[in-house]
């Protein structure tokens, strides 16, 4: 269950292990081919890759810096590896954040729970698909209408079999300022019932960070008065009551706050699969006291595959055996494909 690893990095920086695990091997796929202002890349070179969650989430080490890119690896959350979770640190950073920024909605989303109007603490747009969640629904653009920038990464996804049949993007825009309430998501997992079974979620992050003065001084060190480390939000993942096999990831960044817990900087990408959304939640916290992490802001794109037979009229349904078997053979068969 352990492959989605397809994701090449933009720019082969990081240094790894010299250690390679006991893996097959697979062909590597290349880097996004057309980003602005660099040079369009395409490797073939062989990698290898694990067959379980457990040995490819602690088969490679990577030493990241500000600027480097380190291979994407995949993190069991749970002792037999049926969730896990991949992570690849810069791998997409957007050069065209202002742009972004600017095009978000004015009005942030309004919808119900338990009877009450509730303002949710984000921008939202939809791309492709409507998508209902959370006593909302997120009223769909069509995709040609999305950003360049948006377009482009679906588009180097949907190169990837596992990704062919994605066809809806969320984008959600979050603020953090320490003078305001500051942009979120809660603890939540997915409702898969109108997505392709087995298809794995993949979500970007683009990250900026606001100038941060003290009076005349800056707070933190260097003249702008940006961090050094630029703006970063913590995504964490929590199990849900009835996992009993829930385990933390160790290294690439992972860290036990209450939960399994990482840094998410601008480019990074998360692809969340196997049982993820039936074992886990997951959130975007509130942001705590450092100033890299409570000024700025941060681009959250994400990109699912749904069904699209009836998919206007919405419905509920219970999945059977048969769907059970079927979601988890197209699961082992995506996961066994990729290692970037």
């Amino acid at each position: 269950r352990a492959g989605l690893l397809a994701f090449a990095p933009p720019r082969a920086t990081a240094q790894h292990s010299t250690e390679e695990p006991h893996c097959t091997t697979h062909k590597r796929i290349g880097a996004p081919r057309s980003r602005p202002g660099e040079a369009r890349r395409r490797e073939t070179a062989k990698r290898p890759y694990c067959r379980t969650a457990g040995e490819a989430g602690s088969a490679h080490t990577a030493s990241i810096s500000e600027g480097q890119t380190a291979r994407p690896k995949i993190f069991p959350l749970t002792k037999d590896g049926r969730s896990w979770i991949i992570y690849a640190a810069n791998w997409w950073p957007s050069s065209e954040f202002d742009m972004l920024w600017a095009a978000r909605p004015t009005e942030r989303p309004v919808g119900h729970i338990f009877g009450k109007s509730i303002t949710f603490p984000r921008h939202t747009q939809s791309w492709g698909i409507d998508y209902s969640y959370t006593g909302q629904i997120a009223r769909a653009k069509p995709l040609s209408e999305a950003p360049s920038q948006v377009v482009q990464v679906l588009t180097e996804l949907q190169q990837l079999e596992s990704f062919k049949g994605h066809n809806q993007v969320l984008q959600n825009w979050y603020e953090a300022h320490p003078d305001a309430k500051a942009d979120y998501i809660g603890p939540h997992s997915d409702d898969e019932r109108e997505l392709v079974a087995g298809s794995p979620i993949a979500s970007l992050s683009w990250c900026k960070a606001d100038r941060i003065t003290l009076g005349r001084q800056p707070l933190l060190p260097g003249a702008s008065g940006l961090p050094a480390r630029g703006h970063w939000r913590r995504f964490r993942v929590t199990a849900k009551k009835n996992v009993t096999d829930a385990v933390v990831p160790k290294g690439g960044g992972w860290f036990d706050s209450g939960g399994a817990t990482l840094k998410l900087h601008d480019g990074d990408l998360l692809v969340m699969g196997g049982e993820c959304q039936r074992t886990h939640k997951h959130e975007i916290m509130k942001p705590g006291k450092d100033p890299a992490e409570n000024y700025g802001q941060r681009i959250n794109v994400t990109f699912r595959a749904f069904q699209t037979k009836g998919r206007n009229v919405p419905h509920k349904r219970t999945l059977s055996e048969n769907d059970v078997t079927h979601k988890r053979k197209l699961s082992e068969a995506a996961v066994a494909e990729i290692d970037s």
